[in-house]
């Protein structure tokens, strides 16, 4: 999910079939040094970055799919925060 937001957050970015290990190496700078995964979720469709302060109050039947889902991952990982069960990010550039 995270590589799929990514390339569609830069989809343009990296003309040419060359740039693959260009585009590997933004991936990984990108999740590994300008978003904290902790705080932050990322979303598919439409692809970007979301916080609990930037979800709309809208609930029930007003609710779009889409902002269901990024709901639920920010209840998940308050879940995991909560029970001190945070997934490990290592990246070494």
């Amino acid at each position: 999910m995270l590589v799929v937001a990514f390339l569609k957050m830069n989809h343009g970015r990296f003309p040419g079939p060359n740039s693959l290990g260009d585009q590997f190496l933004a991936l990984l700078q990108f999740y590994g040094t300008q978003v904290d995964l902790k705080s932050v979720g990322v979303a598919v469709d439409p692809p970007g970055l979301f916080s609990t302060d930037m979800l709309p109050v809208a609930r029930g039947a007003d609710e779009t799919a889409h902002q269901r889902g990024q709901r639920s991952l920010i209840n998940v990982k308050r879940t995991a925060a909560g029970k001190l069960n945070m997934p490990l990010f290592i990246f070494v550039l």
